[in-house]
C-alpha cells in the first residue's frame, strides 16, 4: 500500500485512557478490552461528548510499548481508578491514513518512520485515531501520526 504523508501542527486533544505494557503480538488481544474499560468508565460516570478511539505507543521498542488506549472527549474530567484524564500530543507531526484491517497498521507507521529518517528528522511518539467502525475492513479508516522530534 502506498501512503500519502502530510505534515501539520497539532493541538492537544483530551482523552480518557488506560495504559498497559504490551508486546507487539498481544496488542490485538488486549486493545479491545482496554477501550471497553474506558467506555464502561465513561458510561458509569455519565461522561458524554465522545469522539473516536485513540491508541498511543509510549516507549516503543523492538519488544513492544506501553499502550495507552483511550477515547477522545470534549472536555477534561476527574480521573478515577485506572482511567486517566490524558491527551494526545501537541506539536509538529507527520500523518497518513490507513484504510483496511487493523493488524496491517504497522505498514503506515513504517511509512512515517521511513519518511522522517529520509529527512534526518527525529522520530517521536506514534499514535492512531480510529474512524467509525465498518464491518467491511476496506471501509475502516485509521489516521496514523508521528511527532517530529
Amino acid at each position: 500500500m502506498t501512503y500519502e504523508i502530510d505534515v501539520s501542527t497539532l493541538e492537544r486533544s483530551t482523552i480518557a485512557s488506560v495504559r498497559r505494557r504490551v508486546t507487539w503480538t498481544e496488542i490485538g488481544e488486549v486493545i479491545g478490552a482496554m477501550f471497553g474499560e474506558v467506555h464502561s468508565f465513561l458510561d458509569a460516570n455519565g461522561l458524554g461528548g465522545r469522539g473516536h478511539n485513540v491508541a498511543l505507543y509510549h516507549g516503543a521498542g523492538a519488544q513492544g510499548a506501553e499502550l495507552e488506549a483511550g477515547v477522545q472527549l470534549a472536555e477534561a474530567f476527574t480521573a478515577s481508578g485506572d482511567v486517566a484524564c490524558s491527551s494526545t500530543p501537541a506539536g509538529r507531526a507527520v500523518h497518513t491514513v490507513h484504510h483496511g484491517e487493523y493488524h496491517l497498521l504497522g505498514a503506515a507507521h513504517e511509512a512515517l518512520i521511513h519518511w522522517l529518517e529520509e529527512r534526518g528528522e527525529k522520530i517521536g511518539l506514534g499514535w492512531e485515531v480510529y474512524g467509525d467502525w465498518h464491518d467491511d475492513p476496506s471501509k475502516r479508516r485509521t489516521d496514523v501520526y508521528r511527532l517530529i522530534g
